[in-house]
């Protein structure tokens, strides 16, 4: 946005480690809302794909999750807003899925198969006396992950993927699934395409960044087509084919993926799981207190199937 472009070339052979973790931050800013903004560069790209690998292991860490699971789901959503195809090296896929995609199952934040109350996930949360306070939302990272994993999975791979969470049987977990489903309703029905669409409604499933994340990744946001000058500066075509359509305008989560989860969201949590789920959660006073009517409004949630 000014002059001259920012760089961060003092990076370039800095040992990972000793890169200071504000410095990483802010390319993270950069990596993450650069393509919404400006369209794509290569250097973004590549900055990520040097991150990625040597921010795994630190996400996987207190307190530093919430920040770098953040940083790096965010990136993935604005790196790879079609899909984790194989590049850059075959295998990519599955492994960003088996590495990214478990960082909120690190052991560090869980004990005895309970999440932990005070620690990575719940850093906004204060403790005043009895009284604590952001438990009507979901922690950011697991909003971001939970995201994530409905936009990469394979559509056979959702429904042992949610059947997973749902069976965890931890109270403060549920709690958050709850928060996260009631929360993303209009998205997950259809009603809305895009976090950057998210509005009061959603204010408790949002996390770092997702309101620039439109489905435009071109840098183009003229209301009028583009068009194609020949060397005589005399009009030869619009530049709005069906191609640079799509590339602009790519789905959030792919429509597919949002029907099958509609399916098992039926299957698997009728309104009797549903009451179930939301007894053993406010059996909890405390989160009781906190959730509100959120548990109530989970009860009567219900996802059409149609597309």
């Amino acid at each position: 946005m000014s002059g001259e472009r920012k760089m961060y070339t003092g990076a370039i052979g800095v040992p990972f480690e000793k890169l200071e973790p504000e410095v990483v931050g802010k390319m993270f800013d950069e990596i993450v809302t650069g393509p919404p903004c400006f369209g794509q560069l290569d250097e973004w790209r590549n900055w990520f794909h040097y991150l990625l690998p040597n921010l795994i292991p630190k996400a996987l860490k207190q307190p530093s999750l919430v920040y770098v699971a953040e940083w790096l789901v965010g990136a993935a959503f604005s790196q790879h807003p079609d899909g984790l195809e194989d590049y850059p090296y075959r295998g990519f896929r599955s492994d960003v899925l088996a590495t990214l995609g478990h960082v909120v199952m690190s052991p560090e934040i869980w004990d005895d198969g309970k999440l932990k109350w005070e620690g990575g996930l719940f850093h906004e949360s204060r403790k005043y006396s009895e009284v604590w306070w952001y438990f009507d939302r979901t922690s950011p990272p697991v909003s971001a992950m939970l995201f994530f994993c409905l936009k990469y999975l394979r559509p056979n791979q959702i429904e042992p993927w949610l059947r997973s969470a749902i069976e965890i049987d931890c109270p403060l977990w549920r709690s958050q699934l709850i928060v996260w489903l009631t929360g993303a309703q209009r998205m997950l029905s259809g009603e809305i395409s895009q976090p950057n669409e998210f509005g009061e409604l959603e204010w408790s499933v949002n996390w770092e960044w997702s309101h620039v994340i439109s489905g435009n990744y071109s840098g183009d946001f003229s209301k009028e087509p583009a068009v194609l000058l020949d060397a005589g500066c005399k009009p030869i075509a619009s530049a709005a084919s069906d191609i640079s359509n799509a590339s602009r305008h790519a789905p959030f989560i792919p429509e597919i993926n949002l029907l099958e989860f509609r399916k098992c969201f039926k299957k698997l949590m009728p309104r009797d799981v549903r009451e179930l789920l939301s007894a053993q959660t406010t059996a909890l006073p405390l989160l009781k207190r906190e959730m509100g009517n959120i548990p109530v409004a989970f009860e009567e949630l219900e996802l059409s199937t149609a597309a």
